[in-house]
């Protein structure tokens, strides 16, 4: 993936550069700024939304002309020819002064970096957008689908396992075995007693397991998927 943020300069020192950020309403936007990078030079830029920059990536794609206005006002404008394209950003004028147009011409061959880099400010710009929540809830569900592949179960138990470092650091399934299937030893319960040994793994346990190296890290993760099995597919 292509740095962000991305700055592109011509034979001509004009800079092109590429940035997320965010407006005053907390929507997320690609700024795009051209620069004249001799002393004195002018400066003009254009916030795209994301939508705005897709069509743009689509545009430098398929070598179409195109032009995009931003909420001030401010415009986009790229003309693609065979040897090159030339980026045209326009700032708008206002009482104070005149637009102000910088003209920054990247080399076809350049182009395939430049479309990575729009699109990797682009997707940046939309993760920042779209709230922990929603991120978590697409997370859970690509989980989820995993399990369903492997084990059969989309929400399944877990258990915190003793592994080769004989310590409780590994998670596990949570093996269901019964009667003459559960191959589960009978253990010291450590007051007298004794209890299935469900910290151990057996033939008639399931296969799927990991180790975490860790007995806080595994205690978090059992309890972690072990919540998340319990609310069910309806959160």
């Amino acid at each position: 993936m292509s740095a962000v943020p991305y700055a592109y300069t011509d034979a001509q020192n004009h800079r092109l550069t590429f940035r997320p950020t965010t407006g005053a309403t907390g929507r997320q936007y690609v700024w795009v700024d051209a620069e004249n990078l001799a002393v004195g030079g002018a400066t003009a830029s254009a916030w795209l939304t994301i939508e705005q920059a897709r069509a743009l990536d689509l545009t430098l794609a398929n070598r179409f002309a195109a032009e995009f206005t931003d909420h001030m006002g401010d415009t986009l404008g790229v003309r693609p020819a065979d040897d090159f394209t030339p980026f045209e950003v326009t700032r708008a004028g206002d009482d104070d002064e005149g637009p102000e147009t910088v003209r920054v011409v990247v080399l076809t061959g350049r182009l395939p970096e430049v479309r990575l880099a729009l699109a990797a400010v682009a997707d940046q710009a939309e993760g920042a957008h779209r709230p922990a929540n929603e991120l978590l809830a697409e997370a859970r569900e690509a989980a989820a689908d995993m399990f369903e592949v492997e084990v059969g179960e989309r929400r399944p138990m877990w258990r915190v396992i003793y592994t080769d470092s004989e310590s409780p650091t590994g998670v596990a399934l949570v093996c269901t075995a019964e009667g003459a299937d559960d191959e589960h030893h009978v253990i010291d319960d450590g007051s007298g007693g004794s209890t299935r040994d469900d910290q151990g793994v057996y033939d008639c346990c399931p296969s799927t397991q990991f180790e975490t190296y860790s007995t806080v890290l595994a205690a978090y993760v059992v309890e972690v998927l072990n919540a998340d099995a319990e609310r069910g597919d309806s959160v």
